[in-house]
């Protein structure tokens, strides 16, 4: 079988060839249909990194139909339509009794096709996301700004729409990614590139800044996306990070964190498999949208010409899936 690997120097993707995985009797294999690239953890905690990278980390959304069933499994059968946590290669064993990332397989419903499928485990993060700030004040009472509308951003975004908030505001430094976060629901949308955050989330506003600001963007900008969340939060409120691969600390004077509260991502204790429900919930109810968000679409053979254009070129890209058919 064929998977996507990367050696040791940076960029340095590849095809390589191995045997089908043997399972265990807790395991499913299952064979390939599509994996989706998480552009953020994908391109900087791989792609550039100079070492070599386990191929179990080497993606983490894929889907496709069951093959084969341990002998102890009971709740999967052969020709299941499933998306699973696991990396980009034409067949995957995945433990069903894995305890440590519950649920690591589900079933996907009839109204989820193996495309949308794919979006399962960072749709089901982004319910984590905004259920947190859920534990802290009452969404439909607050304005939530969203710094970042990559994959990440959008998809918490659209999770934030379902909850029915007073205001959404999207920001993005990209025009085509502020065009798709109008055409996925948001009302409210700045390029920060062209205008000014602060004059602009005033309008918006009126001049009583954000309740709520998710940092979303990561990577060597996230630094930039930090600094303007301290500027734009109101007292009392809330500032989430989300983003990671700054390759820096983030840093803040404390008097502007005085009366407010920084939170990172999602607590340990998160309920994972209520998040996965309702994240299927989501997307079969078009809540979240995957093929809006799709642009495009690899044959796995080309996945170096694929994380090249990752790394190089997002001014029109967003959802990039490779095909295993």
């Amino acid at each position: 079988m064929k998977r996507i690997a990367k050696a040791k120097n940076k960029f340095n993707i590849f095809i390589e060839e191995v045997p089908i995985p043997k399972i265990l009797p807790t395991e499913v294999l299952i064979k390939s249909r599509y994996t989706l690239v998480s552009r953020g953890s994908e391109i900087w905690r791989r792609y550039v990194r100079p070492e070599a990278i386990q191929q179990k980390m080497m993606g983490y959304c894929l889907t496709g139909e069951i093959v084969e069933i341990g002998s102890l499994v009971s709740s999967f059968s052969v020709g299941d339509k499933v998306a699973a946590v696991a990396p980009h290669s034409e067949y995957v064993s995945v433990d069903t009794a894995d305890k440590k990332l519950i649920p690591s397989i589900v079933k996907l419903p009839d109204e989820v096709d193996l495309k949308e499928g794919t979006f399962w485990p960072l749709s089901t993060s982004a319910v984590l996301w905004i259920d947190e700030i859920t534990k802290l004040m009452p969404i439909k009472d607050q304005v939530i700004t969203i710094i970042g509308q990559g994959l990440v951003g959008s998809l918490i975004m659209q999770v934030a729409l379902s909850k029915n908030p007073k205001k959404i505001i999207a920001v993005d430094t990209l025009d085509f990614r502020c065009k798709l976060a109008t055409k996925l629901g948001a009302k409210f949308v700045i390029n920060s590139s062209e205008n000014s955050l602060n004059d602009h989330l005033d309008k918006i506003t009126e001049s009583k800044k954000s309740n709520v600001v998710i940092e979303a963007v990561g990577g060597p900008s996230g630094k930039i996306a930090f600094e303007q969340s301290l500027e734009i939060v109101s007292q009392g409120g809330i500032i989430q990070v989300i983003g990671l691969y700054e390759n820096e600390p983030l840093q803040f004077d404390s008097g502007q964190i005085q009366g407010k509260k920084i939170i990172g991502g999602f607590s340990t204790n998160a309920n994972r498999i209520w998040a996965s429900d309702q994240a299927l919930k989501l997307i079969s109810q078009k809540s979240i949208q995957p093929k809006k968000m799709i642009t495009h679409q690899f044959h796995y053979s080309e996945a170096p010409t694929a994380f090249e254009m990752l790394y190089g070129n997002i001014s029109n890209l967003m959802g990039v899936v490779f095909d295993w058919n």
